[in-house]
This record gives C-alpha cells, structure tokens and sequence, in this order.
C-alpha cells in the first residue's frame, strides 16, 4: 500500500474530490439496486454470500442488508444471488411466456375469431365447438 500512495495522492490532487464522491455514491447506488431487483427476482431467499455472512431472508431483510453493507458486500451478493437464480430449475414449458412474435389468442381483431361465434379462437376458422357442430349437422347455417 505504501508503494502505491504517491499514486494514489497524484489522483486525489489531479481531480476534483467532489466528482470523486458523486461517483462513488453513484455506483453504491447501483449495486443496491442491482441487489434489490436480484434479490425481488429470487424471491428474498436466505443467502450466504461469504463463509460466515449471509442475508437474511425477507424483503425487509434485504433492504435492511442493502442500506447498511459497503459495496464491496453487494457485489458479493449480487454475485451469489445470479449464481442462485442459475441454479434454480427451468419452469414447465407451459408456464414460459410466448415469445413476441408468438400469436394470441386475441389481438382485437376479426382475423383471430371464430367464423361462427365470433369468440376468440386464434384462427380465423371455426373453434372445436363450432366445427364439431358443424361436423354433426352440416344443414346448419351460421350459428
């Protein structure tokens, strides 16, 4: 450390302190932040971040962890919780939302109702219902 001072001070006297300090509070404030969406997207677990220190579980319990650790801790923290979100299981395929070129099942437009009942089918043909009724009596007109 000794060896590095002179550097350090060349620093310190080349800027100006107040910058210096808005830049750190700034990246304080984005390590929270970073903390807080991670840990919402976890769902507030009990983490261990270091050997003998963790995170209590709760939202109450992050934000309290969050205000009062140095950056140095969030960064850890940060860390562990995507390395925790990693090892999560995928969900059902059922349950991954569509991608956005994926069609629903109603835009608001005719294109995406049934032909017949006018509810919302995702094609412009009949729905099951309607064409298993039309399929059992064809003699029907339009319902």
């Amino acid at each position: 450390m000794r060896r590095l001072k002179p550097a350090v001070l060349a620093l310190l006297v080349a800027r100006d302190l107040s910058s210096v300090a808005i830049e750190a509070v700034d990246l304080a404030a984005g390590w929270r932040g970073a903390c807080l969406e991670l840990g919402a997207l976890a769902g507030w677990p009990r983490l261990a971040y270091r050997k003998p220190s963790s995170v209590a579980p709760g939202e109450h319990a992050w934000r309290l962890f969050i205000t009062r650790h140095s950056v140095q801790d969030l960064m850890l923290v940060a860390d562990a919780t995507r390395a925790y979100l990693a090892r999560l299981p995928m969900p059902p395929a059922d349950l991954l939302p569509l991608p956005p070129s994926a069609p629903t099942l109603d835009d608001g437009g005719p294109a995406n109702r049934c032909a017949d009942c006018q509810q919302p089918c995702g094609t412009a043909a009949r729905c099951s219902p309607c064409a298993a009724r039309r399929a059992l009596h064809p003699e029907e007109g339009t319902a």
